[in-house]
Order: C-alpha cells, then sequence, then structure tokens
C-alpha cells in the first residue's frame, strides 16, 4: 500500500530512529511501525535517553535488504 500523508507523529519519530541519515522510503508498513513504537513505547516514556527499543531498531543494525530500499 502506499504511504499515508505525513503526520505529527512520524515527523517525531523519524528523526528518532534514523537521525542524520535519510530514512528508508516510507510505506503503509513502515508508518504503521513507526506509530505502533511510538504508542507502546515513546508516549509513555519520551526520554530517549532510556530508551529500552533504540539500539535494536537503529539504520546500523537493519537486514541489508531493508536499508537500500
Amino acid at each position: 500500500l502506499p504511504a499515508e500523508p505525513d503526520n505529527r507523529i512520524l515527523k517525531i519519530m523519524e528523526p528518532r530512529l534514523f537521525g542524520a541519515s535519510k530514512p528508508p522510503r516510507m510505506d503503509f508498513r513502515l508508518q504503521q511501525g513507526l506509530l505502533q513504537l511510538f504508542y507502546d513505547w515513546c508516549e509513555p516514556n519520551p526520554s530517549c535517553r532510556v530508551c529500552p527499543v533504540l539500539p535494536y531498531v537503529s539504520v546500523e543494525h537493519a537486514p541489508e535488504s531493508e536499508t537500500t530500499t
């Protein structure tokens, strides 16, 4: 499915997860994943300094096929 239009949460999550690097091509699946991460982890605990998820979802840990698409 095509990506939905940008929203407030996606604008918050992209720099948190991808930093200064270019994020992967945004599609519906990635958008839904970012929304889920936000609601499950970021909304109840907005401090990125103690985030238990961030090390596992950073670009450096993504499979090669997902970082090039």
